[in-house]
C-alpha cells in the first residue's frame, strides 16, 4: 500500500452532483436526517465542533467543522476497509471565488495514513465526468 501523495491537478465541484461525503452535509437539515452535536475537538491544532449525521439509513458521518469559519477539516465514515477519516488543510481560494479549497486532504483507514492528496486548482458548478480513471488521471 503506498503512501506516496497523490497530486490532483484540479478539482470540479458542482453543487447538483452530491461528490463524496458532502452530500451528507448538504442533506442534513431533511427529513429523516439527524444531527448530534459531540465533545469539541482539534484537527491540526485548530480547534471544532464534532457533530455527527445520521442519514436516513442509519449510517453516520462525523465533522470536525472549524471554530473561526466554519471550514470543515475532518470527516469520517465507515466503508468495507473499516472507519475513514479525512483531514483537510492548507485552503486556498481564487480572485472572484468565495469557495474554499482544501489543498491537502490526508486520508487514513482505521487511523493509518493510506495517502494524502494536493490540488492547486478548482473548478465550480462544471460538469462532472464520472468516468474512471478520469481522463486525465495520467498527466
Amino acid at each position: 500500500m503506498s503512501t506516496a501523495p497523490l497530486r490532483a491537478s484540479r478539482v470540479i465541484l458542482s453543487a447538483g452532483h452530491p461528490i463524496l461525503v458532502f452530500g451528507v452535509i448538504r442533506h442534513a437539515l431533511d427529513p429523516g436526517y439527524s444531527l448530534a452535536r459531540l465533545p469539541e475537538d482539534s484537527d491540526d491544532g485548530v480547534e471544532t465542533f464534532t457533530i455527527r449525521v445520521t442519514d436516513q439509513k442509519g449510517g453516520e458521518t462525523m465533522f470536525g467543522i472549524a471554530h473561526a469559519d466554519y471550514a470543515i477539516l475532518m470527516a469520517g465514515f465507515d466503508t468495507p476497509r473499516g472507519w475513514h477519516e479525512r483531514i483537510y488543510s492548507d485552503f486556498f481560494s481564487r480572485p472572484g471565488s468565495n469557495w474554499k479549497q482544501p489543498g491537502l486532504v490526508r486520508l487514513y483507514y482505521n487511523g493509518v495514513k493510506q495517502n494524502e492528496v494536493r490540488w492547486t486548482e478548482f473548478l465550480v458548478n462544471e460538469p462532472v465526468d464520472l468516468q474512471f480513471p478520469p481522463k486525465d488521471a495520467t498527466e
